[in-house]
């Protein structure tokens, strides 16, 4: 009881280090072989949770504080020691037992019967991630369902817009001229950015599958200088269909400046999120829309922001058209569904995917409408030596020289038919009217205060006179549409009367050819009569000559 062991020996006046005991090892009957650089690791790791850690310093004049302050740091070491001995025994004890297990698989060519089911898993992290980004995903999907959207191609679409993607394919551009690669440099390109991330992918790849409009109307290759396009722009004026608001990487469309002024308030007027005129604050009406992603799941992603993203698009050409020719010719309406209304392509660094999109009416569904796809082509950037490596590139070439008008007219038609916008009266202002810059709002008050001096100012027409004008224009437009409505009636009543008068005479002449018909067989009928009478007569003849 008296004796002290060797090793707790301490000087006074300094706080003894304790010495960390080494990992007593498991008794096991059978002690397993390590190789020499086993049995060093473990050495040193022996070694290293035997060192002595540095002893604390403390200052102060008070010697009673000076020991409590020694005692919360000599607990404090202790805390600190066991926790790094219990840290390098695990990590120890587990790289020497993973390289066994190693060892045994070398050897033998299996895995060790004792070790752990959990060593063979999949970190919960990594797998927990993966389960709640396909959560997500199908939750998208399911929203997006709910507001008709279906990422699968459907029967209705109609065959000249199949006819139209397949003349789209056909291209003679031969070389690339908007990436500063040759083609030969490209090979190399694809390589080198196979597991890069999506900024590369646009930089390098893009080029090659979708041209930029402005670059080729900059160059000279295209002439509709009206076509805009936006890079990683946000349609932040629109009206989502069960996803985030949309942010292509890029959108290919129409031109504030394509529309004439009058066309451009019309729409204006007409615009909500829901049936947007503006998607950007400098595009309109996208007619081709293109996702570049990487990685595993790259192109579904891609395809899943690039359907939402045109069904939005299509959505806002029905909604036009409905505005417009619903009530005065709805066969223009009709005549919408299942046709091609916009593009969208997705690619990673080697497929490429085209598609077309188009809406159908269905009144079950929020909004009545269904949009779906057509897939038009998928290929590889870089098999068969890039043989359809410019297919893409003539595709969107195409686009803009030959779909891109349609698309325009197609707009315009509309716009004409949209209602005209009521003159203001004197009393009335728009929010354009409204100045906030100070410089211009008192430039035009010192003109107007120099003309006053000298020029008349007119009076103000009276509100009630407007509001008589602009109630005897709307007469005037519901008398032209009773009248169109009463001219269509008689038109209708006209074409029923004659369809009636042909039925008659189809009717008529059906009566006569069936008499015809009954003398014919009246005649042949008699022919047979006598044609059996004259056989019976020979007959009859011929047994009296045998007689």
């Amino acid at each position: 009881m008296g004796k002290r062991k060797r090793g707790s020996q301490s000087i006074r006046g300094q706080p003894s280090a304790k010495r960390i005991r080494p990992v007593p090892q498991a008794h096991s009957p059978t002690q397993p072989r390590r190789s020499a650089r086993l049995q060093s690791k473990a050495d040193a790791a022996k070694h290293e949770l035997g060192r002595l850690l540095p002893s604390p310093v403390t200052t102060g004049s008070n010697l009673d504080s000076r020991s409590l302050k020694r005692k919360w740091i000599a607990a404090d070491e202790r805390s600190l020691e066991e926790q790094q001995r219990r840290v390098a025994e695990h990590s120890t004890l587990r790289e020497i037992e993973s390289e066994q297990h190693v060892a045994h698989w070398v050897l033998t060519g299996s895995w060790p019967k004792n070790m752990q089911q959990r060593d063979l898993k999949m970190p919960d992290a990594a797998s927990s991630k993966r389960r709640s980004s396909s959560s997500h995903r199908s939750q998208t999907l399911e929203r997006m369902a709910t507001h008709g959207i279906y990422m699968e191609s459907s029967s209705l679409i109609e065959k000249d817009s199949k006819n139209l993607c397949e003349e789209l394919l056909k291209g003679e551009y031969n070389t690339v001229k908007t990436s500063i690669y040759t083609s030969a440099e490209f090979d190399r390109v694809l390589d080198r950015v196979r597991h890069l991330n999506e900024a590369r992918i646009q930089r390098d790849v893009t080029p090659w599958v979708v041209p930029a409009a402005e670059a080729l109307i900059i160059r000279g290759e295209l002439q509709n200088d009206w076509i805009g396009e936006e890079l990683n722009s946000e349609w932040g004026r629109c009206a989502t269909l069960g996803s985030t608001t949309p942010k292509p990487d890029y959108t290919a469309g129409l031109r504030r400046d394509s529309f004439t002024e009058e066309e451009a308030a019309k729409l204006e007027n007409y615009a909500t999120p829901t049936r947007p005129f503006h998607f950007t604050p400098s595009l309109c009406f996208p007619f081709l829309i293109c996702e570049a992603k990487t990685g595993e799941r790259g192109l579904n992603e891609a395809d899943r922001q690039n359907i939402h993203s045109a069904s939005i698009a299509v959505r806002a050409l029905v909604s036009l058209y409905q505005e417009a020719f619903g009530s005065t010719a709805p066969h223009r309406v009709q005549q919408l569904f299942g046709r091609v209304l916009v593009f969208t392509i997705s690619h990673d660094n080697d497929r490429v995917l085209l598609y077309g999109h188009f809406a159908v009416a269905d009144p079950k569904v929020e909004g009545g409408l269904k949009f779906y796809r057509h897939p038009i082509d998928l290929f590889s950037l870089s098999t068969r030596g890039g043989a359809h490596r410019l297919k893409a590139y003539n595709f969107v070439v195409n686009v803009y020289e030959k779909f891109a008008v349609d698309h325009r007219t197609r707009i315009k038609d509309a716009v004409a038919q949209l209602p005209e916008l009521a003159k203001r009266t004197g009393l009335s202002f728009s929010a354009s009217d409204l100045n906030n810059d100070p410089a211009n709002s008192t430039e035009g008050s010192r003109e107007a205060l120099s003309r006053g001096g000298n020029e008349f100012a007119m009076p103000i027409e009276p509100a009630s006179v407007a509001q008589r004008r602009e109630t005897t224009k709307l007469r005037e437009q519901i008398e032209r549409l009773l009248q169109q409505m009463e001219q269509q009636r008689l038109d209708a009543k006209q074409q029923m009367d004659q369809q009636r008068q042909d039925a008659k005479q189809q009717l008529e002449q059906q009566r006569q050819q069936l008499d015809q018909q009954r003398q014919q067989m009246d005649q042949q009928r008699q022919q047979l009569e006598q044609q059996l009478q004259r056989q019976n007569d020979i007959i009859a003849l011929l047994k009296e000559t045998r007689k």
